[in-house]
């Protein structure tokens, strides 16, 4: 079987496939842009918060538009030759960088991340989880339920133990949509709701920890089974592409050393997002 067949069998099976190496050439530079940013207090960064204040979590949105060394690696040759392998030729809708602290990092519950978006045909999207940082289970590497890519699961919200009711879920996730899918947001209305997110979902998080459960739609973890998760372990440079349909989260990240993952999303360069022109989008291809 060639490396083709055997990447998209496993892909249509399992949905994911992970590649290993594929994004060395461009740790460093990567890493010392996310220092850079972090230590200069970016206003791109977004924190959340948890007991006592301490720093748990934090984001970096649509670095591919705004900063060339993580466009270089979006659009790197290698990888995007894989993405082509699994969905045809592709263009960039979303991207970000997602970091745990050392021995706090928090929890990302599981989800299909097609729940998020708004592309007209989610099973011709996919995203590339790059590891800036080896991530062995104890730092909280990507886990995943094989095979969960085939259809959407139902997604709610909890405050705490207790699960909102669906109309007040339903509302949260049209606002979702107003700040423009992936947190992408192009207009001026898209940019005030996710601006207005980013204070609520994050800064707040400093003085009201409970916030941090509104920050994620949810897969019931009731009606996911133990015995089918799977753990992917990474090396620093290893991407991991998966469905975005598939159901993933990542756990707590209880290493003494820091998590930090760059996420691009791709979808096929024919789908499409109400609201957004196609040209808007970043091709995969320089």
């Amino acid at each position: 079987m060639s490396a083709f067949s055997a990447r998209r069998t496993g892909y249509d099976r399992d949905g994911f496939v992970r590649e290993e190496g594929v994004a060395s050439p461009h740790l460093a530079a990567c890493r010392s842009e996310v220092e850079r940013l972090v230590e200069q207090e970016d206003p791109s960064v977004v924190w959340r918060f948890g007991r006592n204040g301490r720093k748990i979590h934090f984001k970096i949105p649509q670095l591919a538009e705004s900063n060339a060394t993580f466009r270089a690696l979006a659009r790197d040759p290698a990888l995007v030759a894989i993405v082509e392998e699994l969905i045809g030729p592709a263009v960039i809708f979303r991207d970000v960088l997602i970091g745990k602290p050392p021995a706090r990092g928090a929890v990302v519950h599981y989800h299909q991340d097609a729940a998020y978006w708004d592309v007209d045909r989610p099973e011709r999207a996919l995203s590339a989880w790059i590891a800036l940082d080896d991530a062995p289970q104890e730092a909280g590497c990507l886990t995943v339920y094989p095979g969960t890519q085939r259809g959407r699961a139902e997604h709610t919200l909890f405050v705490g133990k207790t699960r909102l009711p669906d109309p007040i879920v339903s509302a949260l996730r049209r606002a979702t949509s107003l700040t423009g899918t992936g947190d992408n947001p192009k207009t001026m209305a898209q940019k005030a709701f996710s601006g207005a997110k980013s204070l609520v979902l994050g800064s707040a998080t400093r003085l009201v920890p409970a916030l941090n459960s509104l920050n994620d739609l949810q897969v019931d973890p009731r009606t996911l089974s133990a015995d089918t998760l799977v753990s992917i372990p990474a090396k620093a440079g290893d991407a991991i592409l998966f469905a975005s349909l598939l159901v993933h989260g990542s756990g707590p990240n209880t290493s003494p050393h820091p998590r930090r993952a760059y996420i691009v999303s791709y979808m096929n360069a024919d789908c499409r997002v109400p609201g957004r022109s196609a040209s808007e989008f970043l091709p995969a291809r320089a």
